[in-house]
């Protein structure tokens, strides 16, 4: 997918930068607007590029002092559809990845914990909670899918790996997110036995057969190891590329929801060896969703981008 860039320089650089720019390979549009910007005051210049150019671009402008004091801004966009005059093969055969800016905006619009994102997450544990009780799985997915709980912690990954303060933010979203989601699902149990619902009755799931709900999410093995690892590769490679719609299939691989409303479900009730289980398992994939976007976003870096973030 084509990117168009909106440019906002003092007129000082303008021309210094349209010098860089008007020669880069698959350049599909450049235009300028001189004294158009009141603030900052100064020219705006407009470009088009495929997403293939960006990283190239975005060096470009990083050396006429993107972002900083007295230096250039930047927002980015992507057409609806684009009609260039040369051919159009480096759209149609374009790569998907965006640039640093664009994934912490991605990861911050879904996973800030405004007072409403907190809501979600508390009703994410509500849900989860119910589901286990109740041995309803479908109950337990509806809790995963609402929890935007993969977001922070890749943050924390694309922070150091971007050399940004995204690790802070996303520390702080992180505790602050599952905390509220394991209050949630500490009030339900509470409140389970009142509506004469045992909170954790250990029976069957009519899911599973002669298997209980609680069990792969308390338990470590070989088989989970893998399914988190390889749902931690695809939620950084969503992020990467700009999907988060998809993440929610992510979080379903992940077991970050149930094992921390058994947290919270195992402290009201008393049951210390299920909180016991379900932060080891907890811990656990919260390690391979760190360590596997670490490794994503790593890889991003040195093959891709080549910068730091400028944000």
């Amino acid at each position: 997918m084509a990117r168009i860039f909106s440019i906002t320089t003092p007129t000082a650089k303008t021309d210094a930068i349209l010098e860089d720019l008007k020669n880069q390979k698959d350049l599909l549009q450049l235009q300028v607007f001189r004294g158009v910007s009141l603030n900052p005051p100064g020219d705006v210049i407009q470009l088009a590029v495929p997403n293939l150019r960006v990283s190239e671009i975005m060096r470009i402008l990083d050396g006429h002092e993107l972002g900083e004091e007295n230096g250039i801004s930047l927002t980015s966009s992507e057409p609806d559809s684009m009609i260039p005059t040369q051919s159009a093969h480096s759209i149609e055969r374009d790569i998907n990845e965006g640039s640093w800016e664009e994934m912490e905006m991605t990861i911050s619009n879904d996973s800030n914990t405004s007072i409403n994102t907190l809501f979600i997450l508390f009703i994410s544990g509500v849900l989860a909670s119910i589901g286990i009780a109740t041995n309803s799985l479908h109950i337990v997915i509806g809790g995963m899918l609402i929890a935007p709980g993969f977001m922070p912690i890749t943050r924390v990954a694309l922070g150091i790996c971007a050399r940004h303060k995204a690790w802070y933010y996303g520390s702080i979203d992180f505790f602050k997110g599952y905390l509220v989601l394991i209050l949630g699902a500490a009030a339900t149990t509470a409140l389970l036995p009142v509506i004469g619902q045992d909170p954790l009755p250990g029976t069957a799931s009519y899911y599973v057969p002669e298997q209980k709900l609680v069990t792969y999410w308390t338990t470590v093995t070989l088989s989970s190891l893998l399914a988190s690892a390889v749902a931690s590769i695809a939620g950084a490679l969503l992020v990467a590329t700009k999907k988060s719609v998809f993440t929610s299939g992510v979080m379903i691989g992940l077991a970050l929801v149930p094992t921390a409303a058994l947290i919270g479900m195992g402290a009201v009730t008393g049951d210390f060896t299920i909180v016991e289980k379900a932060f080891v398992r907890f811990l656990m994939d919260v390690g391979l969703v760190f360590f596997f976007s670490l490794i994503v976003f790593t890889w991003s870096r040195f093959y891709y981008h080549k910068r730091d973030i400028r944000m």
